[in-house]
């Protein structure tokens, strides 16, 4: 299993973060920090720091006041599987680490993340797939829940 960084944004204050990108290093993850311009990319490391939990880095206090209440920004370490067996211990793991959350919408979460865990690259095609009926394209709706 190898290590990747995945970049996270949120749009307002009172949202979840979305996954944005996964990149190699976390220099690449700073330098994707933009959504369309990569000249508003926080890419300087000094822009950035890393948060009480280990692994995860948003930007430093200074850059937030300019525009935000809180980091729009994070970035997070996570192993990357690099064989079906790797793909099948994240699953699983991710499931008894967050399974025990209360609530339908975390259930669906850990449901959803896993589910991308497994069929990594084919995820996108996949829940099109399941969501194509008789109706056509939106027949069917998939929930990506809500992270606990």
């Amino acid at each position: 299993m190898k290590d990747g960084y995945q970049l996270y944004y949120k749009l307002a204050e009172n949202v979840s973060y979305q996954a944005h990108a996964v990149l190699p290093t976390l220099e690449e993850a700073m330098a994707n920090s933009h959504l369309g311009d990569s000249a508003e990319a926080y890419a300087d490391p000094a822009a950035w720091r890393e948060a009480a939990s280990p692994g995860t880095w948003v930007l430093v206090d200074n850059v937030i006041s300019e525009k935000w209440l809180s980091s729009p920004w994070l970035i997070d370490r996570v192993r990357l599987p690099e064989s079906d067996a790797e793909r099948i211990q994240l699953a699983v793991e991710l499931a008894f680490e967050y399974g025990g959350f209360d609530g339908d919408h975390h259930k669906m979460w850990v449901i959803d993340q896993m589910v991308r865990l497994l069929l990594g690259d084919s995820y996108d095609v996949a829940v099109a797939e399941a969501k194509f009926g008789e109706d056509g394209p939106e027949t069917y709706d998939w929930d990506t829940g809500v992270a606990p």
